[in-house]
């Protein structure tokens, strides 16, 4: 198996698996594997050209993919036998754990979460979730009794990556109302979020 990174048209990489089935160098025997929005794909491939011919064709349903990596769960073997992970409905449920590794609670419903923040004083918690379109990313803000609010969210821009400040008054975040990751910051309890800092290049809060 060899793993090829490409763009379709002027989409983001994409990755993908290319598939040669064993004894045949022709072409039309491989293939190159990719999700397509959550879809699993293959096209016939000239390894010689470095070209897909043909149209893609549909080889399975809702595959998940990691969006942030250009990755997808797939591989194929040299004789044609090839291995994906099916995500079916969002079943990513928030919860809490005590030091031990013991279950004390869950947060709010299950979804397409992404990491979870826990604010300085430990009972608050704020992360990003994929909206109704599977693209961009709303941040929701849970209260000591779990409790969870909007925090940022705006129709066809993402914000994720929260970070907290360390009195908790604040959390910073990335969003992209022009195209770019620009740094945002806004008060917990305030209404708007503020620019922290723009630039060309997309941007990260870590800390």
């Amino acid at each position: 198996t060899e793993i090829y990174t490409l763009s379709l048209h002027d989409a983001l990489p994409i990755y993908a698996v290319y598939s040669p089935l064993s004894g045949s160098p022709s072409s039309k025997t491989s293939y190159l594997l990719y999700v397509k929005g959550r879809d699993l794909v293959r096209n016939s491939f000239s390894a010689a050209k470095l070209a897909i011919e043909g149209d893609a064709i549909t080889v399975a349903h809702d595959v998940g993919s990691i969006r942030t990596l250009a990755q997808a769960p797939i591989s194929a073997s040299g004789n044609g036998v090839l291995v994906y992970q099916n995500v079916g409905d969002p079943v990513r449920q928030l919860v809490w754990m005590d030091r031990t590794g013991k279950q004390t609670g869950t947060l709010g419903d299950t979804g397409l979460w992404g990491p979870p923040r826990i604010a300085p004083d430990g009972v608050r918690v704020v992360a990003g979730e994929l909206g109704a379109d599977n693209v961009n990313a709303d941040l929701w803000l849970f209260d000591a009794q779990g409790t969870a609010r909007p925090f940022v969210q705006r129709p066809g821009v993402s914000e994720a990556f929260p970070i907290w400040s360390p009195d908790g008054s604040r959390i910073a975040f990335w969003s992209n109302p022009e195209g770019v990751n620009d740094l945002y910051v806004k008060p917990v309890n305030g209404i708007t979020a503020d620019l922290l800092y723009k630039s060309p290049n997309a941007k990260y809060p870590t800390d």
